[in-house]
């Protein structure tokens, strides 16, 4: 069977232990209420409060899990989420005793706004690795309007790649989040999101999610042309911003 033979030659038979953090059951019913009470707030079109994803709340969860307890483990870096898996594959075809071993990453950068998303196996005896999928895309606000294209520059998945004539077509990936149907409610709420975030900071051991609802743009120069991007230190350091000030930080004043 083809998926057998795929889970056999991506999968390892021996796995690897994560450490396991361990939060209190209320904290992270806090937490996540705190996150749905975000979300809540930008489809009710009110401009929420700063969401802070600390890295020990998200393996709080995963060690709450019966499936990730010990299978998974966060870290968070400048401008850089890393997540450490190794998973069982017993529900997958020829996936008994085998193990999903690798690491995922999702890396910014700001000064060429690309998105870089990649998994790899963990080394080998040989110290060579395995891609799972290596991706990059570039994120830029569309001229003259308020939509933003997220556009691949370049893909791999299990060792095939994405052909150039697919990538030279240039298509926004986001383009079906702006043209919802009537009556796709999910499509609308997940505009309603893309909308309202005014920045996304990635930090040392956390992700701030900062919510605008309304004009949440910023002008640069007198050609209009905006741009989102993570903040710099620099930059929060010199708003109002306070990255562990409790749940309801100060909005931030401005984008990079």
């Amino acid at each position: 069977m083809w998926m057998a033979g795929q889970v056999k030659d991506w999968t390892v038979s021996e796995p690897i232990k994560m450490p396991i953090v361990h939060v209190p059951q209320a904290k992270l019913e806090v937490f996540k209420d705190q996150g749905k009470l975000f979300f809540d707030l930008i489809q009710a079109g009110e401009v929420p409060g700063a969401f802070l994803v600390s890295a020990a709340n998200m393996n709080g969860l995963a060690a709450s899990s019966d499936y990730l307890r010990g299978n998974a483990f966060v870290t968070m870096e400048d401008n850089r989420v890393t997540v450490a898996l190794s998973l069982p594959m017993d529900r997958f075809p020829g996936g008994k005793n085998r193990f999903l071993v690798g690491t995922e990453s999702l890396s910014w950068d700001p000064d060429t706004s690309v998105l870089h998303a990649k998994m790899e196996s963990a080394p080998n005896t040989a110290k060579t690795t395995k891609t799972f999928y290596d991706m990059q895309f570039q994120l830029n606000h569309m001229d003259g309007r308020e939509e933003w294209d997220l556009m691949l520059l370049s893909g791999e998945v299990l060792g095939w790649e994405i052909p150039e004539d697919c990538i030279a077509e240039h298509k926004n990936i986001l383009e079906g989040v702006y043209n919802c149907e009537s009556d796709d409610e999910d499509c609308k709420r997940a505009r309603k999101v893309i909308d309202s975030l005014k920045s996304i900071l990635l930090e040392k051991d956390q992700v701030i999610f900062q919510g605008s609802v309304g004009d949440n743009k910023t002008e640069e120069g007198e050609g209009g042309d905006y741009r989102r991007r993570l903040l710099s230190h620099a930059e929060v350091e010199n708003s109002n911003y306070k990255p562990r000030g409790g749940w309801k930080f100060q909005l931030v004043r401005r984008l990079a």
